[in-house]
């Protein structure tokens, strides 16, 4: 009986700590369009390079529509699996991003 008081207390206490939102969203809610790359590491962590290619790649829908971006777009990929956060960045400023897999997709920039 004791346990079960600790374990739902401890519950009870968790549920009122947060909004819900993963910490990756949380974190990509900051970011914004033109924040530089060095801004968008402060914010995000150390993120992982990721070329064109491994994101059409990727099984997740709906896809991350890179068309009309500039021809020197560079990604970068924030988690494994899912949840999963790619931003785009021309001339080191973020021009597209979007978090995938914490509900609807929310981009940035489109």
């Amino acid at each position: 009986m004791r346990l079960s008081l600790v374990i739902g207390s401890f519950a009870l206490a968790l549920a009122g700590c947060g909004d819900g939102k993963h910490a990756l969203e949380k974190k990509y809610d900051q970011l914004s369009l033109g924040m530089t790359a060095e801004q968008v590491k402060q914010v995000m962590g150390e993120g992982k390079p990721v070329t064109a290619a491994e994101i059409a790649a990727y099984p997740e829908h709906p896809k991350l529509d890179t068309t009309g971006l500039p021809a020197d777009t560079r990604w970068v990929r924030w988690g494994e699996g899912l949840p999963y956060v790619l931003v785009g960045f021309s001339q080191d400023k973020v021009v597209l991003a979007q978090v995938l897999g914490v509900g609807p997709p929310k981009p940035i920039g489109r």
